[in-house]
């Protein structure tokens, strides 16, 4: 999903630092094998995940919405190799693609199933949460996970533009909820957020 100028967004990943060289081939493979692949994260998004990882050297890390696995490449790059990353993904049928790359880092945990029964569960403080899931249901991962975040705890937000639909004057219900959900960080004083317009849309929110 493209929201900023795809031409632009090519030139800033070209003069960018560059990914692991394997991350290419699970774009093609994911561009090949999976009908929904314009899901995948972006060169430059990734690049951006790299570097706010390496910047930020958080020990816990959670990923919300794993599909193949290029934004968890992307973080997982970033990290020293003793972090705690764990990634939720609700499609088992992904796998072939976690088994075939994560091998690049054995630190990464990967979970089948509703990522919202797993965090109801979950007592860990989170220093770092790429959150890239059902847009319905921000709010909530949102009102579960900034409780659980560390002091300076970074949380990503992706999509948070939707296509530039959060603009129009009769929004779908993926927009309205998207909108309540940048409004509801905007107005919560337990973080400072900023909101860029890379790609579709991230929302970056550090509790304070």
């Amino acid at each position: 999903m493209e929201f900023s100028n795809p031409a632009i967004d090519a030139y800033c990943a070209a003069h960018s630092s560059a990914l692991p060289s394997f991350m290419e081939e699970l774009e093609r493979e994911t561009h090949l094998r999976v009908i929904l692949s314009n899901m995948i994260s972006s060169p430059l998004q990734g690049a951006m995940l790299q570097f706010l990882a390496a910047s930020h050297q958080p020990q816990n890390v959670l990923e919300i919405g794993t599909f193949t696995g290029y934004s968890t490449l992307a973080i997982a790059s970033g990290l020293s190799p003793n972090a705690n990353f764990h990634t939720l993904e609700k499609n088992s049928e992904l796998e072939y693609f976690h088994q075939k790359y994560f091998t690049h880092f054995p630190y990464i945990q990967v979970h089948y199933g509703m990522a919202l029964d797993w965090l109801q569960n979950d007592t860990t403080s989170w220093d770092f949460v790429f959150l890239d899931a059902d847009k319905k249901v921000y709010e909530t991962y949102y009102d579960l996970l900034i409780p659980k975040m560390s002091k300076n705890g970074l949380l990503i937000a992706d999509n948070v533009l939707w296509k530039g639909k959060v603009l129009n004057e009769s929004p779908d219900s993926d927009t309205k909820a998207l909108d309540a959900f940048n409004k509801k960080v905007n107005q919560d004083d337990r973080v400072d957020n900023v909101l860029l317009p890379i790609r579709d849309g991230l929302m970056l929110i550090r509790k304070k």
